[in-house]
């Protein structure tokens, strides 16, 4: 898991500055621009907001589908009862025959 992280959070930087010149191509309204206006142009506004919408979006399907998970496994229960014997029967053989 940590290696996944990692390299998520290595490759997610280059990756954003990518799709941001990308996003940048497109107009600020993702319309038409005005008559004579085109990227090259100084008054070019690109779309810079179209990344933070996107993460947003992800976000919140991914969120959505972590909500769909229970919030216990159907076995915890028989797991955690086997657990307590197994803690309650050591408890008694380490302190000892008279306690």
């Amino acid at each position: 898991y940590f290696g996944i992280s990692y390299g998520i959070g290595a490759i997610a930087p280059a990756v954003g500055f990518i799709l941001g010149g990308v996003f940048l191509g497109f107009y600020k309204s993702l319309g038409e621009p005005p008559e004579g206006l085109t990227a090259d142009n100084a008054n070019w506004v690109g779309a810079w907001w179209l990344g933070f919408l996107i993460c947003a979006l992800l976000g919140y399907i991914f969120g959505f589908l972590l909500l769909l998970f229970p919030a216990q496994l159907p076995e915890c229960e028989e797991v955690k009862t086997k657990e307590a014997g197994i803690k309650h029967s050591d408890n008694k053989r380490s302190r000892g025959p008279n306690y």
